[in-house]
Order: C-alpha cells, then sequence, then structure tokens
C-alpha cells in the first residue's frame, strides 16, 4: 500500500507541482497558465487511476480528486469543467461500480469549487492551506458517504480515515509548495527589479548634475549665436544642434527626477478630476496634431500625494497613449475616474498600436521602451515608482492592433460626493 500511495503521490507532485511551476519561473504566477494547468491536472488524474492504491480486503482507491481540486481553483471554471469530464471520461474506461460514483461525484465537486474558488483565491497563502486541508477532508468523507450509498459497502472506519487524511495532506502539501515557490518568484523577482532601480539611480546620481551644468551653459551660448547674423545653412545647422541639445538636456532630466523621486514630498489633498482636466488641457496641442479625440468622464474624488509628481505621471501615460495612435487617422483616448471600494480608479485607454503580452509585462523596467531610439524607458518607470509610493498599484491590459487600457488604483483620502460629469474634446 505504501509503495502505491508514493506512486500516486509522485505523480500528483510531477504534474501539478514541478511541471507548472518550471513556468512560473518565467510567466510568474501559475493561474495565468490556464491550459497548462488544465493539461497538467488531466494528466495527474489519468495517473491515479491507472496506479491505484490497494489495500486489505479488496479495496482500491486513489488520490485524482487531489489534481481534480488543485486545477479548478488554481485553473478557473473552464477548468473546473474538463477536469471534471476527464475524471469521469477516463474512469468509464474501467470496469467496477467506481464508474457510476464517478459520475455523482466528479460532477458534485465541479459544483461546489466552482461556487468556493472566487472566495478562495482573495484568501492569504496560510488561509489557502488551511482550507485546502478542510477541503481534503470533506472531499473524502462525502467520496466515502456517496459509494457507500450507491455501493451499499461497509467501508471500515480505519479507511474511511486513511483515505481522509492522506488526499486532505497531499493536497494542503501541494498548495502549500505552490504558494511558497509563487512567493519566493515574486519576492525574487522584487529584489531584481530593486537592483535595477538602485544601479539607475546610483549612474543617474553620479553623472546627470555633472552634465547638467556644460549642457546648460552650451545651450546658452548657442541661443546667443541666433541673434547674431548667421546665413541660412548655418542657422539650419545651429537648428539641428539645439534641437538635438534640448533632447540631450530632457533625458537628463528624466535622470535626475529619477535619481531623486520623493512623491511622498509635499503631500496634499488632490481633486482627481481637477487633475484629469488640467493634463488634459495641457496634452490638447498634442493631441490635435495626432487628430486623436480626446474623451473625459470623471467623478469628484480625492486622493492624497504630490500634485507635481502625480500629474507627470498622467501626462507620462497619456502622452505615450497620444503617440502610440500617431498613425491613425481617428485615434481617440478616453480618460475615465470612479470609485471602487476604497479605491480610486483612473483609466487611460486608447485605441493605438497596442502591446504584445511581452512587452505588457516589462513596462516599468530600466531602459526599456517600445519607442526605440526616441524613448530612454525612464518615463514608464518614473510612473511606476511614483504610484507605488502613493500606495497604490498599475495594471495594464493591451492587444496588438486594438489599443491599451491603464487602471491607476490609489487609496482615496475620502470618499467625497460623487457627482459623474461628462467632457470630450
Amino acid at each position: 500500500m505504501i509503495d502505491d500511495f508514493l506512486v500516486n503521490g509522485f505523480f500528483l507532485f510531477l504534474f501539478c507541482c514541478f511541471i507548472p511551476l518550471l513556468f512560473v519561473i518565467q510567466y510568474g504566477k501559475i493561474e495565468k497558465k490556464k491550459w497548462l494547468l488544465i493539461l497538467s491536472s488531466s494528466g495527474a488524474i489519468i495517473a491515479c487511476i491507472c496506479f491505484p492504491i490497494k489495500v486489505g480486503n479488496g479495496f482500491l482507491f486513489d488520490l485524482r480528486l487531489v489534481a481534480q481540486i488543485f486545477g479548478s481553483l488554481y485553473g478557473g471554471p473552464l477548468a473546473a469543467v474538463i477536469l471534471a469530464l476527464v475524471n469521469i471520461l477516463f474512469r468509464s474506461f474501467f470496469e467496477g461500480m467506481g464508474v457510476i460514483t464517478t459520475l455523482l461525484i466528479a460532477p458534485l465537486h465541479l459544483i461546489v469549487l466552482i461556487v468556493l474558488r472566487k472566495w478562495f483565491m482573495q484568501l492569504g497563502t496560510r488561509r489557502r492551506i488551511v482550507y485546502s486541508f478542510i477541503a481534503g477532508l470533506v472531499s473524502s468523507f462525502l467520496t466515502i458517504s456517496v459509494i457507500s450509498v450507491v455501493a451499499d459497502i461497509n467501508i471500515p472506519g480505519k479507511l474511511v480515515l486513511l483515505y481522509a487524511l492522506l488526499q486532505s495532506s497531499v493536497l494542503a502539501l501541494i498548495i502549500y509548495t505552490v504558494e511558497v515557490i509563487q512567493k519566493l518568484w515574486t519576492v525574487q523577482n522584487k529584489i531584481f527589479q530593486a537592483q535595477k532601480m538602485e544601479t539607475v539611480s546610483q549612474l543617474a546620481a553620479s553623472i546627470s548634475h555633472e552634465v547638467r551644468n556644460p549642457l546648460t551653459s552650451v545651450k546658452g551660448f548657442m541661443q546667443l549665436l541666433q541673434e547674431t547674423a548667421l546665413n541660412e545653412k548655418q542657422k539650419n545647422y545651429l537648428d539641428i544642434s539645439l534641437s538635438e541639445l534640448n533632447r540631450a538636456v530632457k533625458v537628463i532630466e528624466d535622470y535626475l527626477d529619477f535619481a531623486n523621486p520623493n512623491p511622498s514630498g509635499d503631500i496634499e489633498a488632490l481633486n482627481v478630476e481637477e487633475e484629469v482636466q488640467r493634463i488634459v488641457k495641457v496634452l490638447h496641442p498634442l493631441a490635435n496634431k495626432s487628430s486623436v479625440y480626446i474623451e473625459m468622464e470623471t467623478s469628484t474624488l480625492h486622493i492624497k500625494g504630490n500634485q507635481q509628481y502625480f500629474s507627470q505621471c498622467l501626462v507620462n501615460i497619456c502622452k505615450n497613449a497620444i503617440e502610440a495612435m500617431e498613425e491613425q487617422s481617428n485615434g481617440k483616448l478616453t480618460l475615465k475616474t470612479k470609485k471602487e471600494k476604497d479605491e480610486a480608479v483612473i483609466s487611460i485607454i486608447d485605441t493605438g498600436i497596442g502591446m504584445s503580452k511581452e512587452e505588457v509585462s516589462r513596462i516599468g523596467e530600466p531602459y526599456y521602451t517600445t519607442k526605440g531610439k526616441n524613448g530612454t524607458g525612464l518615463g514608464m518607470m518614473f510612473v511606476y515608482n511614483c504610484i507605488k509610493e502613493m500606495g497604490g498599484s498599475i495594471q495594464v491590459k493591451s492587444e496588438k492592433g486594438i489599443g491599451t487600457r491603464f487602471d491607476i488604483r490609489l487609496p482615496l483620502l475620502y470618499p467625497g460626493k460623487l457627482e459623474k460629469t461628462d467632457h470630450a474634446s
């Protein structure tokens, strides 16, 4: 019996833990790879059925429900339906009363798991482990009860207890392993990002001040030269030189902002609606030049933060959105604000060229830009830092050829009275 149990346990950990978690290292959370979860959990179900655990008096049982529960919880409703069907269909290839009991047990688990999944995924790591152990116990006793009634078999109490403990322990251990590895990946990723940020900050602090001052002097003398008598060719060369010099100064300023971003300084109450309207006025000329229509749907919401940095965050995102629609004849930029629970949500939606999943995952990394030589990769990094310092978060959804949506979530200062207003320009 021990050998059979070890075989079941081996297949469960192989298919439910190690294979999916190889992809977690590259892609992040396991629930993002739903088809991988479905395939691996299906493999675990099939393997457990093929190698049952044999006990005395001819009793057979397996731990396939561990794979069905795990895959359904992390994979979602579609995974739950597919795994229930795999359980039923593959078991139907074998004879015995197990076919009938599976027809009852698998759909029952399917319904319960779909109902409880959303609640389960909102729990913290420790509570997930505890409740998964409890779920394993409930599933075991429910399964034994169905088998006893349908097959009219008197199952010994020791076997019931053994099955319940094995199933609940393995399920809890698998979820513990998955959660711990995902947490370690998150921590490692944050450390990696922090190291990048520190490198850029040190580089900016050591170079920016030394380079900016001479550039400013050179720019001043070149502007004086513009007032002297020059021929057309000389003026053209001077204009080009000043244009490139301005670009260099802008890059240095970005470095300086990044070297000493202090969005927590000069904290004040901010009216999100007023800030959105202000940046729309600023961006109006650029939008008109790019034939972009701006639409607003705002509410009176209040947050706290540094007004200058918050406005710069919105400008950076909106400017990128407008530039992503430059090649279109009639682009549309939509800004929406709304209250969700205790958060203010600012949505910035464009109909631009969009981004791939890989590009979305890299937004905010130092020096990463989708603009090629026209970008520095510091603008969005500055945005992510500021929003994080304000206690908020950013969610990005994008699709190639359709557009991009940024959702900025920030804690509300106080709910206030919501007065919905619509603007378009």
